[in-house]
């Protein structure tokens, strides 16, 4: 079991077996081990805490399908739920939940999804990096957040051409471009930093 100060219990569940069934390449993307977090700590038989019952059901669920468990069945087994038409309910409100964070365009659920995933990835990211010693992989992690922070500007749409059409006042607002620059700068001087003093 592992224990956090901030979250709720989970317990760590080997996915061999999932990935067994799988395609392939969908069994790729799914990581050798996921957290399941425990049971809800609400009790559905009561009326004042079913609502809230029933919204860490949702969490948990999304959580798992964020990490690549989609199989109705796989779900049911690896959160203890038993209720089939509970299950259906709990990923439609998951599949909404996507839709709604990817707008309502076409692919909308694939683009919230990915936010979702990419949110969760750059989370966990963070977490670790307060533990991480050695600055050779904190110049990694850190590179790695900064990736996953374009990917999501990709995924929104957020293209430096479409950034620079988005109507500003050119006259006082200083150009995406030479803003970008400016970041890159700032961005490469940190690293050099991290290197020297990994090196030092």
């Amino acid at each position: 079991m592992v224990m956090t100060l901030d979250a709720p219990r989970t317990e760590r569940v080997s996915t061999l077996k999932l990935k067994r069934k799988m395609p392939k390449a969908e069994a790729a993307l799914i990581p050798p081990y996921v957290d399941v977090p425990s049971a809800p700590i609400y009790d559905p038989r009561k009326s004042e805490e079913h609502a809230l019952y029933e919204e860490q059901q949702v969490w948990r669920v999304e959580l798992l399908m964020t990490k690549g468990i989609r199989r109705k069945g796989d779900l049911m087994t690896m959160l203890g739920i038993k209720d089939y038409r509970a299950m259906d309910c709990y990923i439609a409100r998951v599949s909404a939940r996507w839709e709604m964070t990817g707008t309502t365009k076409d692919h909308a659920r694939h683009r919230g999804e990915g936010l979702n995933r990419l949110d969760l990835i750059e989370s966990e990211l963070w977490s670790g990096l307060g533990n991480i010693e050695d600055p050779r992989i904190r110049i990694k992690t850190l590179t790695a957040i900064l990736k996953l922070q374009v990917r999501r500007a990709e995924l929104q749409g957020l293209t430096p051409k479409v950034i620079e059409r988005l109507g500003l006042d050119t006259a006082n607002t200083v150009s995406f471009a030479k803003a970008k620059a400016d970041h890159d700068k700032v961005s490469r001087i940190a690293a050099r930093m991290l290197e020297l003093i990994a090196n030092g």
